[in-house]
């Protein structure tokens, strides 16, 4: 080695240390981000779920009065086969933030055309998006 090449290794130190420690830090980033972003999702997909679940428990076990108009039995199949087509993994062609609000919003319009009053998802007020 002559030294040309102490003088270069010399210069060129800082820069190879800074290189190292990008790569350091990206891997340890990488490692450290995928777990909490799997925790948020995971906490995430149990609100979602809970929410889908109360809805289609209301549907299935609540009591509708006696005359029930067409267009009403219509609109709770339909809500039915829209819950029950809600993924149940990831998918990135499925927009669920949608899909989740035509859920809320046809839930309400049901609840008005059977004029029942304060049935809501009672956890509404701590979901955070």
């Amino acid at each position: 080695m002559d030294i040309n090449d102490v003088f270069e290794q010399i210069l060129l130190s800082e820069e190879r240390i800074a290189e190292e420690s990008y790569k350091q830090g990206f891997e340890k980033g990488v490692s450290e981000g995928n777990l909490e972003a799997y925790h948020i999702g995971f906490h995430r997909g149990a609100e979602i779920g809970a929410e889908l679940g109360f809805y289609l428990g209301v549907l299935e076990n609540h009591k509708i009065p006696a005359p029930i108009d067409e267009k009403v039995t219509h609109l709770i199949s339909q809500l039915k086969s829209i819950i029950e087509q809600f993924p149940r993994v990831n998918c990135d062609s499925f927009d669920l933030f949608e899909s989740l609000n035509t859920i809320r919003a046809q839930f309400k319009k049901l609840t008005a055309l059977l004029k029942i009053t304060n049935l809501s998802y009672p956890e509404k007020s701590k979901l955070t998006f």
